[in-house]
């Protein structure tokens, strides 16, 4: 099923049917299962706004933001599924 949204006055087409691109990733609680198709497809919408200030975060010298920018880039990626090879 195809889906559109609109997210901030983009349109963004969601195909709920497409296979699943990771295969063999282990998923971690909450997301036991395949994300929903309207949040995967927001966060690709997003990506180049996201993924910069997370990096910034990884390179920081305190372990505490560290470990939380590389658990939110872990969740970034996974949402954003094939989107992160582009």
């Amino acid at each position: 099923m195809e889906v559109s949204t609109a997210v901030q006055g983009m349109s963004i087409d969601v195909d709920e049917t497409a296979e699943e691109p990771m295969v063999g990733v282990q998923r971690v609680a909450p997301f036991l299962g395949r994300p929903g198709a309207g949040l995967r497809a927001l966060v690709r919408a997003l990506l180049k706004q996201l993924l910069p200030p997370v990096l910034k975060d990884v390179r920081e010298w305190t372990v505490a933001l560290r470990l939380h920018a590389a658990r939110l880039l872990y969740v970034v990626i996974l949402l954003a599924e094939g989107a992160t090879s582009q």
